[in-house]
């Protein structure tokens, strides 16, 4: 028929019929072919349930592991922070290189001259941090909190969930408005809109609720209630070290750019203020403030870990899939002495490896949401640890991958086979068949030997860490913070009496052998702060050498 139409009519209508033909044509009978190969998979699940069940067993965990692994690599390390234009954030901090801090808090005073100062920022905003007792709408209770610059939303890009966000004027003390976060909007208030101005009592102050913060504020401390940062400069010391600092890069600027306004920033102020003759600016993009170098590299160890951990399992289920081509070398023999050729083969058995690493896949999908769900109940909220669409386009390339991996080594020497061999040989391996077993065996020894070492040396520092001397003895130590109200209890006045009479409460309590209160705990939150000291007199440190000490 082709030779026909071509001798009567012009080739290019030909040869685009043939092309239109094609395009209809191969997908559906490719699509017919196969379905008829996975009906042949599933009739040979079903045939042989026991296997069928431990190579989908073993996939579902080692996709398991992964999908859980990727889905922590992808919350901390790969997905945008909630945040317009993240890219343009960087924290500004203080350093000193002569303390060695390289990353400091910044002061009230100084965030004030930077913001007076810099040119390469659209906006600087800050973060203070403060701890709330909320009274007169239910029970009381204390929260975390933060005093935030009215110009932090419009830096982070973020908007109110309700209501409104601060204004210039209530950076100026006297302002007495909050907002409240939206975690503890939904908890505590039932997600209430007419929550917006209304008056709440944050330590013994009335103060009226003017909007809702949205979640993505609680990346910086996990504070539920917020109120502006107010800047009384005459109360205010140079170095007390005490807010973050966020600023927004203007378009087109660099960090080295901005790093280096900043240095000529810090240099004049260091000949202004002598205080500041050791201080500096060091800016870091916010993937350095919340990641950790050290955090970052354990999270793609564990990575690392868990996908020798599928390869392992990878090897495993190509020997089984050899054994299983041993007993299926004479259905394959027949079948090739019928026709099927060679690609063919090589597809039905990979069709068949497929199909086994996606039902272990979902079974790893699942078992991945249940980890991600362990996961949150013993962590902090954030970052939101969950399954997207990220994590699920993961775990299914990967049960593909995983499926194609497992099944090209067997499927392919299946496919090579020598038929005459076959058809007169009894059961039993070849000698290429066993290489191949002991090739794979070796394979998965050796990734099983990192893992074991890696383990060993992970439980090892564990049980290190376990025995460590803390300082103190831990066994039967209590600990709880509190806040008392700065308007019912001064510092200088009532406070130190509160402290003394709820320590003499403590001791009175059966059971209890002693009580102390202090600013900060070991390992714990608190109110302390890092200072230098330099001694006075004889000393085996060289003359003034400033030394950073904790202080409580």
């Amino acid at each position: 028929m082709f030779r026909d139409r071509a001798r009567h009519e012009p080739p290019l209508r030909v040869w685009l019929d043939v092309a239109r033909d094609l395009i209809v044509t191969v997908p559906r009978e490719q699509a017919h072919v196969l379905m008829n190969d996975l009906r042949y998979a599933l009739r040979t699940i079903r045939r042989t349930p026991a296997f069928s069940a431990a190579v989908m067993l073993t996939v579902a965990l080692a996709i398991a592991a992964n999908t859980a692994m990727f889905t922590v690599v992808n919350a901390v390390l790969l997905r945008p922070l909630p945040f317009a234009d993240s890219h343009r954030l960087v924290q500004v901090a203080e350093k000193n290189d002569r303390l060695n801090l390289p990353n400091f808090g910044a002061s009230v005073l100084n965030f004030v001259s930077w913001r007076e100062e810099t040119r390469a920022f659209d906006q600087l905003a800050a973060i203070g941090f403060i701890s709330f007792n909320l009274s007169g709408a239910g029970e009381p209770e204390q929260f975390v909190g933060n005093r935030i610059s009215p110009a932090l939303l419009n830096v982070l890009g973020i908007a109110p969930v309700a209501g409104r966000g601060f204004t210039d004027a209530e950076e100026k003390p006297g302002a007495a408005v909050a907002m409240i976060g939206e975690r503890l909007w939904a908890r505590r208030f039932g997600g209430d809109p007419s929550l917006v101005g209304r008056v709440i009592t944050l330590n013994s102050t009335p103060v009226t609720v003017v909007g809702i913060a949205p979640a993505a504020l609680n990346l910086f401390s996990g504070g539920d209630i917020y109120v502006p940062l107010t800047i009384d400069r005459a109360k205010e010391i140079r170095l007390n070290h005490v807010i973050f600092v966020a600023g927004r890069l203007k378009p087109g600027v660099t960090l080295q750019q901005a790093q280096a306004e900043c240095d000529t920033i810090a240099a004049g102020m260091a000949r202004t203020y002598p205080e500041m003759r050791d201080w500096g600016i060091h800016l870091l993009t916010f993937f350095e403030t919340f990641v950790t170098p050290q955090l970052e590299t354990a999270l793609l160890v564990l990575l690392a870990a868990v996908g020798f951990v599928l390869l392992i399992a990878c090897a495993n289920i190509a020997n089984l899939l050899l054994a299983r081509a041993t007993a299926r070398q004479k259905e394959i023999a027949v079948r090739t002495a019928l026709g099927a050729s060679r690609i063919r083969l090589l597809r039905q058995l990979l069709v068949e490896s497929v199909t086994l690493s996606v039902f272990g896949g979902l079974g790893g999908i699942i078992g991945a949401v249940w980890a991600v769900r362990a996961i949150n109940a013993s962590l902090p909220p954030n970052p939101e640890v969950h399954i997207d669409a990220t994590v699920l386009a993961f775990a299914v390339g990967l049960t593909l991958v995983t499926g194609v991996v497992f099944g090209m080594a067997p499927a392919s020497y299946a496919a090579k086979a020598d038929v005459n061999e076959m058809l007169k040989s009894s059961r039993g391996a070849g000698p290429g068949r066993g290489r191949l077993r002991r090739g794979l065996a070796a394979a998965e020894l050796a990734l099983a030997t990192v893992l074991l070492i890696g383990a060993g040396l992970l439980v090892q520092t564990f049980l290190n860490l376990q025995g460590a001397r803390l300082g103190f003895e831990s066994s039967g130590l209590l600990t709880f913070q509190l806040a008392p109200p700065p308007a019912r209890y001064p510092v200088n006045d009532k406070a130190p009496l509160f402290y003394r009479a709820l320590l003499d409460a403590l001791l009175a309590v059966p059971g209890v052998r002693s009580a102390a209160v202090s600013s900060g705990i070991p390992f714990g939150q608190g109110n302390y702060t890092t200072s230098p000291f330099m001694t006075v007199g004889p000393s085996p440190l060289p003359p003034d050498t400033p030394v950073p000490i904790d202080w409580r």
